[in-house]
């Protein structure tokens, strides 16, 4: 028998945000969700520049913003189910203090979220398979980027239970252009499409 999670991930697309964030929170209650560790494509493919600000939308259990606090300036990750939250400050408490003060956590859904252009980088990793409305986070994503900020976005070629969709690399490029996002590079690698973008000018 199918778990309840299981059963309504086809559903997801179709939920309003409060029955999406109800989707998220039990995601989160599973203690296999919780597991810490740096996903091998974003350490292959992403490099962000010393001194810089960090958003990572989806940022889960905080491995990204504990792998790169000590490059950034400020890395700030956007987690809508607080229990992931709660994990993630228990591993930051394993960097200097000092490294742990450039991290921040909001609890929301990006899509409340309002933003400035002041990010000189964004993560969004594996988001896109589940959202109510990838172009919506897209949007998100060129509303945080600062004028020469760039992207960096994955989606999974492969479908895990929490997963609703597997685009192609043409949707997923097309997400882009909808949301006003300029690919400079588009690729396959580790089962994962990766694009790099930037607002389009």
């Amino acid at each position: 028998m199918k778990s309840t999670l299981s059963q309504d991930c086809s559903e997801t697309t179709s939920r309003s945000p409060k029955e999406y964030q109800e989707f998220l929170d039990a995601a989160a209650s599973m203690e296999f969700n919780h597991r810490f560790f740096q996903r091998p494509w974003v350490c292959a493919h992403f490099r962000p520049r010393p001194n810089s600000r960090l958003l990572d939308i989806g940022s889960y259990v905080g491995a990204n913003l504990f792998y790169f606090a000590p490059v950034v300036a400020e890395a700030v990750g956007v987690e809508a189910a607080q229990t992931y939250i709660d994990t993630s400050y228990g591993f930051f408490a394993r960097l200097p203090p000092e490294l742990q003060k450039r991290i921040r956590t909001i609890c929301s859904l990006v899509e409340d979220l309002s933003f400035d252009g002041d990010y000189d980088h964004v993560l969004c990793v594996d988001v896109l398979l589940h959202a109510i409305d990838p172009v919506a986070v897209l949007c998100k994503v060129h509303e945080a980027l600062s004028e020469s900020g760039d992207a960096f976005l994955t989606i999974n070629v492969s479908r895990f239970r929490t997963h609703v969709r597997t685009p192609s690399m043409d949707i997923f490029k097309t997400w882009c252009h909808e949301a006003g996002l300029e690919i400079e590079r588009a690729f396959t690698d580790m089962k994962q499409h990766i694009i790099v973008a930037r607002r389009a000018a």
